[in-house]
């Protein structure tokens, strides 16, 4: 064991006469930080790019005005699981537009928008007749707001279904076929609000 000492205490001393030259040291220093930051360098990608969706996600989404809209109108616990979808089509001088949907894959809430463009067809009592959702096995819709000014009625449709996804969430008007994300929440509404009824008048 002494002799193992002695001989560690043999190196240390001869090691300790050793010197390095500035230059050698400069090189070696430099290339130790070259190396660090090449391996930081990764991280620092991740971290920027989860900076610039932390800004650019609500930027874009304060670029969506039918969005922002039906966010002051709900309430704020439920707006943050809603995402903006923004599909429109017209028919009859109608306009419909879905504006913002969520769902847990057993409830599914989509949030729309009736604004008559030609007439006076959509008011507070707009209501959606013979509608149906496929897959869903209960489903029911309510007024959220009506905007005097633009004639838009915001509405709120709720559809349950245990076997209800997201990941296939479709809408289907009578004319044009529409996908929403990629769902199979099929929605084919027979829009008729009270005024266009009694005039025989479907949109």
């Amino acid at each position: 064991m002494r002799s193992d000492n002695n001989l560690k205490n043999i190196i240390d001393a001869r090691l300790a006469e050793l010197t390095v030259s500035l230059d050698l040291e400069d090189r070696i220093r430099c290339a130790s930080l070259h190396k660090k930051r090449y391996i930081q360098k990764p991280w620092a990608v991740v971290v920027i790019v989860c900076i610039c969706v932390m800004i650019l996600v609500p930027m874009l989404a304060s670029k969506i005005p039918v969005f922002q809209d039906l966010i002051r109108m709900i309430d704020p616990s439920l707006a943050r699981f809603l995402q903006p979808i923004e599909l429109v089509s017209e028919d009859k001088g109608i306009q419909m537009e879905v504006v913002a949907a969520m769902s847990d894959d057993e409830t599914a809430i989509v949030y729309l928008t009736l604004q008559d463009l030609t007439g006076d067809r959509v008011d507070r009592t707009v209501d959606l007749y013979n509608y149906s959702i496929d897959s869903a096995n209960a489903f029911s819709h309510e007024l959220v707001d009506y905007n005097e000014e633009t004639k838009t009625a915001t509405i709120r449709m709720i559809a349950n279904n245990t076997l209800f996804s997201f990941n296939n969430l479709r809408r289907i008007f009578e004319f044009p076929t529409v996908r929403l994300q990629k769902n199979s929440f099929r929605l084919t509404p027979d829009i008729e609000t009270a005024t266009a009824k009694e005039h025989n008048i479907k949109s």
